[in-house]
C-alpha cells in the first residue's frame, strides 16, 4: 500500500495497522477509477449506441441498466422501470455523463457505499 496513509482512506480507517484491511478498502476505489477510465475513453455514441439498439435484450442487460438508472437517481423506485422500453428512454448521453461523474464513495443519501 506504500508509505503513509493514502488520501482515499475513510476517516474510520485512518491509523489502521492492517495492510490487508487497507488493501480491501482500496479495491472499490480502484475499481471505480478503472470503470471511469473505460467510460471516458470511449466515444459517447459507442457507449449508448449498442444498448439503445437492443429491441429485446437479455434479462441481464435489463437488470444492469435498471440498476444504473436507479444508481444515478434518475428514478427512485424499480417499479418506475417495469419494461425495457421504459429503461431505454433513460439511456442517453446525459446518463453516461452522470455515470462518469458519479463518485459512489462520497457520503450522501441514506447510506454510504461500502
Amino acid at each position: 500500500m506504500g508509505a503513509g496513509e493514502p488520501e482515499w482512506m475513510p476517516d474510520g480507517m485512518k491509523g489502521t495497522k492492517s495492510k490487508h484491511t487497507a488493501a480491501k478498502m482500496a479495491l472499490p476505489g480502484k475499481l471505480m477509477k478503472y470503470a471511469r477510465s473505460l467510460l471516458t475513453s470511449m466515444p459517447l455514441k459507442d457507449l449508448i449506441g449498442e444498448i439503445k439498439s437492443y429491441n429485446s435484450p437479455p434479462e441481464t442487460v435489463i437488470y444492469v441498466m435498471q440498476g444504473v438508472v436507479l444508481l444515478v437517481a434518475r428514478v427512485k423506485l424499480l417499479k418506475e422501470l417495469p419494461e425495457w422500453k421504459d429503461v431505454r428512454k433513460e439511456v442517453n448521453d446525459a446518463l453516461v455523463k452522470e455515470c462518469i461523474a458519479l463518485d459512489a464513495s462520497l457520503k450522501g443519501g441514506k447510506r454510504q457505499w461500502v
